[in-house]
């Protein structure tokens, strides 16, 4: 097959493309940042290229945007997700088979788990760039294997996941309801000198592969005639059940942050390098002589300048105004960013004199966004085990997938039963289903945790038996303490 047919793009791929490689760039910063400076950095009108090339090689980036998105991934798996398992129709607590409690600890085939996976790797590429892609692939197995059973016995069912970012991802098409039939992935190998290509449908993945000849541009001059080479053509992991064997992660727009902070970014980047260009300027002044002066201008500490009577010499340097808008813009531009992302809380130095109410109200918004994550998260995962247990020979097993939230509701439901508790109802019924709804609001555990828990509530002694344990181990410490305090007899 010919390179050219196999690097087809799908028209969303093709819109979509410059916007990733920027926005890319700008959530992780750093050195390769720095080298595509000219991208962002805007020149002024009339800009001498020589002086362009030097704000460009001074050219700085605050990762505000790649900071905010760290601050969201700390917060939304600082307590991990816990995964239970239940029979159905039966609705039982059951333990999966051991390969899936492998899975859960290995789940890229190189030691990350699957949470890490959400929050190191896939969790930024998703709010950045829109989405990110999973394969859900089994190890090549060399000769047939006639069960199931002795597939799993030789680890050919052991799946593991595969991760694509958004633009390696080219060609798709999908179905009346919106699953994949086919999906073209384009990635390099062999340190870039090969060029490969995986094409999954309902049952098959092809695997085509092209080497590269001197350049290492995404296109080359002779893709319409290079040729690629079919190297791998075989069943994938969801081939029994008809299905694509990827998954997409993504978000709503009101949370895809890339596509809504990008100006904001951009701009903030442009006023701060121009911010700073003022400083330098400013550090380096330029001499300025008024009157009659002949002798070469003085270069060395050591030397003077003699002028003639009423001569002036000076340095020229920004009025201060220009300093006071330029930082105060800079500012405003960090502001908007953090509040497009939900991030009032951190937006302005000015708010560390709130309130505690003023700063809660301020974390609501974000509290919220995170809360949206967490059922976005509980999803993606629920769906990512089904096929693994599905591969495994068990589709009549459920996932339930708890935690990732984070309403206050916990928060205020304690609040409220520590006033009802203080009103003393005199009924032990009415404690311990106050108890109940409390653990209910605050954990959020699943149905058969949950009814531990009210049994162990139901159990444990009423009040008043309470208070008098209470009393009789008060009245056996002081009795211990005035047989220690009498005088012992001679």
């Amino acid at each position: 097959m010919l390179v050219s047919e196999l690097n087809t793009k799908h028209a969303d791929w093709v819109r979509l493309a410059p916007f990733w490689d920027r926005i890319a760039l700008l959530k992780c910063g750093g050195w390769e940042m720095s080298q595509r400076a000219e991208w962002f950095l805007q020149p002024r009108p009339m800009e001498p290229q020589s002086v362009y090339a030097q704000r460009l090689q001074s050219a700085s980036y605050q990762n505000i945007f790649g900071t905010a998105l760290g601050w969201y991934s700390s917060r939304l798996f600082h307590d991990p997700p816990q995964f239970g398992f239940r029979s159905s129709p039966e609705d039982k607590t059951v333990d999966p088979d051991p390969a899936v409690k492998e899975f859960l600890d290995n789940a890229d085939g190189s030691g990350t788990s699957l949470v890490n996976l959400a929050r190191t790797k896939w969790f930024a590429d998703i709010v950045a760039l829109g989405c990110t892609y999973v394969v859900i692939d089994l190890p090549v197995v060399t000769a047939p294997l006639a069960s199931q059973r002795a597939q799993a016995e030789a680890g050919a069912l052991d799946p593991y996941l595969v991760s694509f970012d958004a633009r390696q991802v080219i060609d798709w098409d999908v179905d009346e309801q919106g699953n994949y039939k086919r999906i073209v992935i384009a990635t390099q190998a062999e340190g870039g000198k090969v060029d490969r290509w995986y094409i999954y449908d309902e049952t098959t993945v092809q695997v085509w592969e092209a080497e590269r000849k001197g350049s290492t541009a995404t296109t080359q001059p002779d893709d319409e005639k290079r040729k690629a080479n079919l190297v791998r053509y075989a069943r994938h992991a969801l081939a029994s059940f008809g299905r694509v064997p990827v998954r997409r992660l993504s978000v709503p727009e009101e949370l895809w942050f890339g596509w809504r902070v990008y100006p904001q970014v951009v701009a903030h980047y442009n006023a701060d390098n121009a911010y700073q260009w003022l400083l330098l300027n400013a550090c380096i002044p330029v001499p300025v002589i008024t009157g009659e002066y002949n002798e070469p201008p003085a270069r060395s500490e050591v030397q003077w300048i003699s002028l003639a009577e009423n001569g002036k010499f000076s340095y020229t340097e920004p009025s201060g105004v220009a300093f006071q808008w330029a930082a105060a813009r800079v500012e405003q531009l960090k502001e908007e960013v953090h509040r497009q992302m939900y991030l009032q809380h951190q937006a302005a130095e000015t708010h560390a004199a709130q309130s505690g109410l003023s700063k809660q109200m301020d974390m609501q918004p974000s509290t919220e966004v995170l809360d949206g994550f967490g059922a976005i998260w509980r999803e993606a995962f629920e769906g990512i085990l089904k096929d693994v247990l599905a591969i495994r020979g068990q589709r009549d097993v459920d996932v339930d997938v708890q935690g990732l939230t984070f309403d206050d509701d916990n928060i205020y439901e304690s609040q409220a039963a520590l006033a009802v508790l203080d009103l003393g109802v005199p009924s032990e019924t009415f404690r311990r289903e106050v108890f109940k709804r409390v653990t209910r609001a605050y954990l959020k555990a699943d149905p058969d945790k949950q009814k531990a828990i009210d049994q162990e509530i139901d159990s444990a002694p009423d009040q008043a038996q309470s208070q008098q344990a209470a009393m009789l181990e008060q009245a056996a410490a002081l009795a211990a303490a005035k047989a220690d305090a009498r005088p012992s007899a001679k």
